[in-house]
């Protein structure tokens, strides 16, 4: 059997990757563009296609999609119509997928999953422990910030014929349900917030490349977010702030900080991937791992399109200002 990998830019070659890496099945690839065809062919011998009729022709295990957000659907909705089990990338629109959801109810047994990469990072797991534990305190609160320049993002195109340059699919509008996945994973679902957003950047774009947020979560737990598209310094810090300490965690740093208030001291927790410390790669090999693991009858995948639509719904109510 194959899996098929639909999309082979720069996430669709991470996945082509990682599943040489953790399956013995064969792996193919069908994009529309003749150049992206051949890169993957030449870099990773599979075989491609500029058809995906003629791709769905071989016996498929899964299709993973790693096109533009906005084509999700359409290549959902079809794996879910052959009854193939699939795994799509982080989602940014919405259209279609109340609908999929129909189709998923009516197919228990169907594997889908939707991608949450940033809850395989170990620092979020070490974070989730120190929640669960209240080793900060009672009542916490915190700030997070996660920027990159947006022509860095892929610094081998045109930043303006990339989606993350499109209103729907821009850049701050994919990042934030992207973070938001890995912070309820934490506190629980976002029961209310305030926004504002705008541009402040000269970048040739029509897209609101500033999102910053207040938000109050299940467990009562507030938070500010900052999300960007200007940092010309990438950056992801988080910081959890109680009574008895605080957790630091910069994304590009190899520990993650906990300052014991009675003591007063800093430990650093390094951030491992078994008896090694984490590679950025490392959480996408875990989320792929996560899916052939739950398609071979192991424990479900840890998010599910029923919870992506509701954190979508969640991100239009706050473009208006308020949940």
């Amino acid at each position: 059997m194959s899996y098929l990998v639909i999309g082979l830019g720069s996430m669709g070659k991470r996945r082509v990757r990682d599943l040489i890496a953790l399956s013995e099945d064969q792996v193919l690839g069908f994009d529309l563009r003749e150049d992206r065809r051949r890169e993957v062919a030449n870099r990773f011998g599979i075989v491609t296609f500029d058809s995906v009729e003629q791709a769905l022709q071989h016996n498929l295990k899964a299709i993973i999609i790693s096109t533009p957000p906005d084509l999700h659907m359409r290549y959902a909705h079809l794996a879910a119509d052959l009854n193939i089990p699939f795994f799509t990338e982080a989602s940014v629109t919405k259209e279609g997928m109340l609908e999929l959801i129909g189709k998923l109810k009516a197919k228990p047994d169907l594997v889908s999953a939707p991608s949450c990469t940033m809850r395989f990072h170990p620092a979020v797991a070490l974070l989730r422990q120190i929640v669960k534990d209240r080793m900060l305190g009672e009542n916490c609160f915190f700030t997070y910030h996660s920027g990159q320049y947006l022509p860095d993002w892929h610094p081998y195109e045109d930043y303006r014929q990339f989606y993350v340059s499109r209103r729907e699919t821009g850049g701050c509008r994919e990042i934030v349900p992207f973070e938001w996945i890995w912070l309820t994973s934490l506190f629980g679902e976002i029961s209310k917030g305030i926004s504002m957003k705008r541009k402040v950047s000269s970048l040739d774009v029509d897209i609101d490349d500033v999102y910053q947020m207040v938000l109050e979560f299940e467990n009562g737990i507030q938070g500010q977010v900052t999300v960007d598209v200007v940092s010309r310094m990438a950056t992801r810090t988080f910081a959890l702030i109680g009574e008895k300490g605080t957790a630091r965690w910069n994304f590009f740093d190899s520990a993650l900080e906990v300052y014991d208030g009675e003591r007063q001291v800093t430990k650093r927790l390094p951030i491992t991937s078994g008896d090694r410390l984490f590679e950025y790669e490392d959480m996408y090999v875990s989320e792929m791992c996560a899916f052939l693991q739950a398609l071979a009858g192991g424990n479900p995948f840890p998010h599910d399109y029923p919870t992506d639509l509701s954190l979508l719904e969640k991100l239009e109510r706050l473009e208006q200002g308020k949940i």
